[in-house]
Formats: C-alpha cells, sequence, structure tokens
C-alpha cells in the first residue's frame, strides 16, 4: 500500500513539473488564452460584462476579422472557467502564470482520477498501468500547459462518472449520484458538451441496471444538472429575451452539425457499423466457433482504413500533423480523431488491436468494461458529429481510452502467462514488452519534440 501511494505521489509530481517546465518554455498564447485570461480578470473585478465587443471593435480597426461570436453581447460558453480563473487571479495575482495554474490543477488531477477509475473499474494494476500512461498522454498534457478550459471540462466529466460507479458498486447511496450529477452540472457549466456524462450514465443504466429508473431520487438527479444551468440561461434570457434558445442554437451553429451533406460519412459509416452488428447476431454460431478469426478479420479492417497512420505511429522519426494554421484540420473526414490520436500516442495501438480479442475471447463479466466503452463511443461520435476537427476538444475521451489500453495490457499479458510451453511463452513475453517499450520510446519523443516546447495549437 505505501509503495503504491509512493508511485502515485511520484507521477503527479512529476506530470506537475513536467507541465510547468512546458508553460515556461518561451511559446506564443493563443487567442483563446488571452480571451479566457481577460475574462477572467473581468470577474475578478466583479464584472458581469461577459463579452469580447470592445475588443472585437478594437480587432476590426485594425482590419483583423475575428468570428461573428465574439461580437455577441455574451459569450457563448458558460462562466464557469473564466470564474475559476479570477479565484486564482484572487490568490496568486493576476497573471498568465496564475490563470495556467487552473489548467494545470485539473490536468494534474485528471492523472490521478484515472489512477482510481481504473483501480476501481479493474484492479490496482490497471490503475497503476492508466496513471502512467497518462503521465506522458500528449492530450492531456498539452492542454495542461495552455490557458483552455479543456482540463476542467474533462475533469468534470470523468469525475462525474467515477461517482456514478461508486454509488452502483457501493449499495447505491444516494450521496455518490448526488455528487455525480453536481459534477456533471459543473462540467457543463465550462461547456455544454459536459452533459455528455449524462448520456452516459442513462444509456448505461437503460443496458445494465433498469431498477435504478424505479429510484426517485436517481430520477431527481438526472435532472439536477440541468437546474445547475437555471443560471447561466436566464442570464441568457435577460440579454436576449424570449429568443435566447434560438441564439444559443445559432452562436453555436447547431444547424451546420444536422447538414446531411456533411454529416453523410458519419451516417454511412454508422449505418455500415449497424449492418454489420446484426449480421453478426445472425452469424453468432460460426463467430462463437472461430472467434480468434473473426477477431482477426476485424483487426485486419482497422489496420487497412489505418494503415498510413499505423505506420506513422512506429516510425521513430515521422510525428503527427501539428502548427498554427487555423482550420488545419476542417477538411478530414470523421475518423480524423482515431488515426491523429493513434499518431499523437501510438499506445493507443493497445485499446484498438487488441478490443476485438478481449471481447470475443474473454468470457468475464463485462459491465464495468462496457462503462468505458459507452463513455468513449458517446464523447467520440458526439466530436465526430460536431465537424470541429482539434484534438484538444476530445480530452475528455483519453482517460477511458487509457484505461480500455492498461487493460487490455493486463490481460494480454495474463493470457501470454498462461501458456504452458515455456520456450513460446518466453518468446511472446519478450515480443509484447519490447513492442510496449518500443510504443512507450516513441511516445516520448514526441512528448519532448512535440509537447513539451509548447510550440503549438491545433494537433
Amino acid at each position: 500500500m505505501k509503495s503504491t501511494s509512493l508511485i502515485i505521489i511520484l507521477i503527479i509530481l512529476s506530470a506537475a513539473i513536467f507541465r510547468i517546465v512546458g508553460f515556461n518554455s518561451p511559446h506564443f498564447y493563443t487567442f483563446d488564452e488571452s480571451l479566457y485570461t481577460d475574462f477572467g480578470s473581468k470577474f475578478m473585478s466583479n464584472s458581469l460584462d461577459y463579452n469580447f465587443q470592445q475588443s472585437f471593435k478594437a480587432f476590426a480597426e485594425k482590419g483583423r476579422e475575428l468570428p461573428a461570436y465574439l461580437n455577441k453581447p455574451i459569450f457563448k460558453h458558460p462562466p464557469l472557467y473564466p470564474m475559476l480563473l479570477s479565484l486564482s487571479f484572487s490568490l496568486f495575482g493576476v497573471s498568465y502564470f496564475s490563470a495556467f495554474l487552473v489548467s494545470l490543477f485539473f490536468g494534474v488531477m485528471l492523472v490521478l482520477l484515472t489512477y482510481f477509475l481504473g483501480r476501481d473499474l479493474f484492479n490496482k494494476e490497471v490503475g497503476l498501468i492508466a496513471c502512467f500512461a497518462m503521465l506522458i498522454e500528449p492530450v492531456n498534457w498539452l492542454c495542461s500547459q495552455k490557458i483552455w478550459l479543456e482540463t476542467t471540462l474533462s475533469f468534470f466529466t470523468v469525475l462525474a462518472l467515477y461517482l456514478f460507479l461508486i454509488y452502483v458498486k457501493n449499495g447505491k447511496k444516494s450521496l455518490f449520484i448526488l455528487l455525480s450529477a453536481i459534477s456533471i452540472g459543473f462540467a457543463a457549466l465550462t461547456k455544454y458538451p459536459g452533459m455528455l456524462s449524462l448520456i452516459v450514465i442513462i444509456l448505461y443504466s437503460l443496458i445494465f441496471d433498469r431498477s435504478l429508473f424505479k429510484r426517485k431520487f436517481f430520477i431527481f438527479c438526472l435532472f439536477v444538472p440541468f437546474l445547475m444551468l437555471v443560471p447561466w440561461l436566464f442570464w441568457n434570457y435577460k440579454v436576449y429575451g424570449i429568443s435566447f434558445l434560438f441564439e444559443i442554437y445559432k452562436t453555436h451553429n447547431i444547424i451546420y452539425r444536422f447538414n446531411w451533406l456533411r454529416q453523410k460519412e458519419l451516417i454511412y459509416g454508422l449505418f455500415a457499423i449497424i449492418i454489420m452488428f446484426f449480421s453478426a447476431k445472425s452469424l453468432k454460431f460460426v463467430i462463437e466457433k472461430y472467434k480468434f478469426l473473426f477477431s482477426l478479420f476485424i483487426v485486419s479492417i482497422f489496420f487497412f482504413i489505418f494503415q498510413k497512420n499505423f505506420i506513422n505511429a512506429f516510425n521513430l522519426f515521422v510525428f503527427p500533423r501539428a502548427g498554427w494554421k487555423i482550420m488545419m484540420f476542417n477538411d478530414e473526414s470523421p475518423i480524423f480523431y482515431i488515426g491523429q490520436l493513434l499518431e499523437l500516442y501510438p499506445l493507443y495501438l493497445f485499446v484498438f488491436i487488441i478490443m476485438p480479442f478481449y471481447l470475443l475471447l474473454n468470457v468475464e463479466e463485462k459491465k464495468n468494461y462496457y462503462l468505458i466503452v459507452i463513455a468513449s463511443l458517446v464523447i467520440m461520435l458526439f466530436y465526430m458529429w460536431w465537424k470541429v476537427y482539434q484534438s484538444r476538444y476530445i480530452l475528455s475521451l483519453i482517460p477511458f481510452l487509457i484505461i480500455l489500453g492498461s487493460m487490455h495490457v493486463v490481460w494480454v499479458w495474463s493470457k501470454i502467462s498462461t501458456i504452458k510451453n515455456i520456450s513460446s511463452r518466453s518468446l511472446l513475453k519478450i515480443v509484447f514488452s519490447t513492442t510496449l517499450f518500443y510504443l512507450i520510446v516513441k511516445s516520448l519523443v514526441i512528448d519532448f519534440v512535440l509537447v513539451l516546447p509548447n510550440g503549438v495549437c491545433y494537433f
């Protein structure tokens, strides 16, 4: 127990130090960092002037065009994040470093939370591996070095599902589901997609524990996040009047997301997956008989689709695309996130390659596993649908993928350890360990070349 605690403390301290060093590296500040810092300083002076209109006009006079939503009388995202910045300013003074401390705190806490989630879902071994993997994971690392709201949003999103897990595992004590609901509310008050964890909880409950819907307090807690949004929505109502909901809809360009021509790739892909699912159900007997071959077939399809990303992931001298060009990924397809993640952090290969084998060859109870899978699918599909491709937006997905990959590593190692032939077992352990070590090295190279210098905005 003491050794585990020591390891966790060392990982958390290392995470904080790496990110502080990265932030202190000479770098440009992104536009969002200046924007949030400005809002934070306004809240510090108790100002409710939550807009960028005055600066918008100044930029316009200089001939610089900015997005139209910045000229609205109220900023489009809820105000929790700039309020947290104002709290940091009150404690440590008004500076970029004080603002960075908010991102740092939640980014490092996300590393710690990944340990607890992995431990309580599976076991301590999975939790420790996941915690170490989060230490060097580039999306969280980069977001923790920026004055961006993503680490705050992701922390509360993941915390909500962790508290829900505790609720389910510990006799359904009301306190935990209430805290989970409050955490969802804090996530949504950071940015509306914080509500995704509520969708995960509802889906998981519908599939695995419908008795929860017979509990009045559980039903009440499902509405708590919406109740927490009421002051923010009322603020919008005071600014825009009765049309405030339409204004939110228009500002976030929701109609663009429902455009068939822009979403057809995603819809066709989902349709193909549904057909494969029902075909698999009708061929259940054949699949049961040839589980390994069917798993191999699925992985082969994955390799075919992502062959370029797979090759780049193993190439020590190839790095993922990243830079400062605005909208540099806007023309990508919905599968962008998977391919980009494979190149950013090659250890994600253990998530996607091993998953089919785990699902088909493992006969153990999978309820906990499916909680992570459902969370991953809901978050991934939402941002595929949203069609603004930046890896920072999917930070809330990262801990779930990390835990899946860690679980797969432990599972594969345990399967190799059961092989009776000593030579075969030793050979497979060497191959697996060498592959894992190489991918860690490649990931560290990316960290020290791309992440630690803190010199990119879009990645």
